[in-house]
């Protein structure tokens, strides 16, 4: 009887194989009839899920801070961004804005890099805008963007803040937010490449 060759653990049960012996003058191109058909075999086991809970607090501004966003479109370009991110996956849970910046709270989708995310959004919305008034044919959003991980037990938090924004600026304008939210998250910026 042949030796017994390596164990081999699966996640369920150990595996034999066994060894067939070859003299030194075999060809492995033939290999024996045993060799041939001797295979291991191993439970069939799921494949394990890959999960994420990304929570997001994506801020970004019209460029040069034009106060594009009205009270006319502002319900609508929510909802058409809420659209797009959910098209990829990502859920959304708020979208408010003032006339010249939006915040977002979403979960990344796991599959979504962050950057294309982003990109989506402004792009369709831009097109979007453009196409739905003649007078917003000039609209562009600035060309970076912030984005903060939000811990889920601050979840309730980053809500409120974003629901109240038009409290909010009342008394802080958008650039000393942003440098807050830059600083209270440990980022560093260069402020000539940050306003435009």
């Amino acid at each position: 009887m042949a030796p017994m060759g390596p164990v081999f653990k699966s996640r369920h049960r150990l595996h034999l194989v066994r060894v067939i012996p070859v003299s030194r003058h075999s060809s492995f191109a033939t290999p024996p009839a045993a060799v041939r058909t001797t295979r291991l075999r191993f439970p069939t086991v799921p494949m394990p899920q890959s999960l994420a809970c990304l929570h997001t607090h994506l801020v970004f501004s019209t460029k040069g801070r034009a106060a594009w966003l009205t009270d006319g479109i502002r319900d609508e370009l929510h909802a058409y961004m809420a659209t797009v991110l959910n098209n990829l996956g990502c859920r959304v849970t708020l979208i408010n804005s003032v006339e010249d910046h939006v915040h977002t709270l979403f979960d990344l989708a796991r599959t979504v890099t962050l950057a294309d995310a982003v990109k989506a959004v402004k792009t369709t919305t831009t097109v979007w805008l453009k196409n739905r008034d003649a007078a917003l044919a000039d609209f562009a959003w600035q060309a970076g963007y912030g984005a903060f991980s939000v811990s889920e037990s601050n979840m309730e938090a980053v809500r409120h803040y974003i629901a109240t924004q038009r409290e909010h600026h009342t008394r802080v304008s958008f650039q000393d937010e942003y440098r807050t939210l830059h600083t209270k998250h440990g980022i560093t910026f260069d402020e000539r490449y940050t306003w435009e």
